[in-house]
């Protein structure tokens, strides 16, 4: 998911935008938005409703545009050229949200509207970033010990202690996304960056209802990739400025176990040279543990040579990279 850029958006800025990802999910999309429609108009405040079809291949874009016909006010569509992802999806949505605030949610009907207040409720007491929490879980036993596990980790090598970080639905102050730079599938670690950026992150508990129609989308691998995402997390918050106390270490380690070997090597042989070692095998040079040292030190000085090009490169241009949309195949007009 690529940097929110705010020149991409709207001037004409509005209350609330909902960003919802859609990929086949032409079944529940009516429901949602009648629900939506519903709870957004009696709060009387201004809205947009974003549903960002991530390369469908049933009728999702149809009925998305059938929703902007039925309501242009507060309906817009994007349908990507093909399935990128849902961080691609969140990303083109943000980019195009006019909202001071802006909500996630999925297209599934699992995320109860009727919870939705009770984020606008948090984020005008002062919070940055509100994260869903389903404590009533529809899923299977296995599932449900993998999230809790996953949880567990992110918050003990994160220090961001939340209950759900995988939870879709979210709500967000317009500034959070304006600032926190994030590409790929690093969309279920928003409110990790935004603390590490010194935004407040809060959690509620939300309903989780059953699934009515479609599959999901769930598969083992979300948590093999979420694992190698936690990674790129924990480097972007504690070492995108200082990549060489990350990268340095690895290489002060190798490089001193090496050392610590070639001067075990280097005090024996000078004793078996002395003949207070006699048995042959103290001969330097005829150790395989010499070959394995001389390695460490090499790979020390590698790591530690490319700690300071990152430190040198950090220097020079900062952590900030150009970003470029995601191709878009057609969108609703705007009125």
């Amino acid at each position: 998911m690529e940097h929110f850029d705010p020149s991409q958006a709207h001037d004409d800025r509005i209350s609330l935008s909902v960003v919802l990802p859609v990929y086949n999910e032409a079944n529940n999309l009516v429901q949602l938005y009648d629900s939506l429609h519903t709870l957004l108009s009696s709060l009387g405040m201004s809205y947009e409703l974003l549903f960002i079809d991530d390369g469908s291949d049933d009728r999702s874009y149809e009925v998305i545009l059938s929703l902007h016909e039925r309501d242009p006010l507060h309906v817009r569509g994007f349908q990507l050229r093909t399935n990128f992802g849902k961080g691609a999806a969140y990303s083109t949505g943000f980019s195009k949200a006019r909202g001071d605030i802006i909500v996630t949610m999925d297209a599934d009907n699992q995320d109860d509207p009727a919870d939705l207040p009770l984020f606008l409720e948090r984020i005008r007491k002062g919070a940055d970033v509100v994260v869903g929490w389903k404590q009533d879980g529809k899923n299977t036993r296995v599932r449900s010990h993998a999230s809790k596990l996953f949880n567990w980790t992110v918050s003990k090598l994160t220090g961001v202690r939340l209950h759900d970080v995988n939870c879709p639905f979210k709500a967000f102050r317009r500034e959070v996304l304006e600032e926190v730079e994030i590409y790929g599938d690093l969309f279920r670690f928003l409110p990790v960056i935004a603390v590490s950026r010194g935004f407040s992150v809060t959690e509620i508990p939300v309903q989780n209802r059953p699934r009515l129609h479609g599959s999901s989308k769930f598969g083992i691998s979300r948590y093999h990739r979420g694992l190698l995402d936690l990674m790129t997390v924990l480097m972007l918050t504690r070492f995108a400025r200082r990549p060489l106390h990350f990268i340095g270490v690895n290489g002060i380690l190798a490089g001193g176990i090496g050392f610590a070997i070639l001067l075990f090597l280097t005090i024996a042989h000078l004793l078996f040279e002395l003949g207070v070692l006699t048995s042959e095998s103290w001969d330097i040079h005829e150790r395989p543990l010499l070959t394995l040292g001389v390695l460490l030190i090499i790979v020390g000085l590698q790591f530690f040579s490319i700690g300071l090009l990152g430190e040198l490169i950090i220097a020079r241009h900062g952590t900030r990279q150009d970003q470029s949309e995601y191709p878009i195949r057609q969108s609703t007009p705007d009125v």
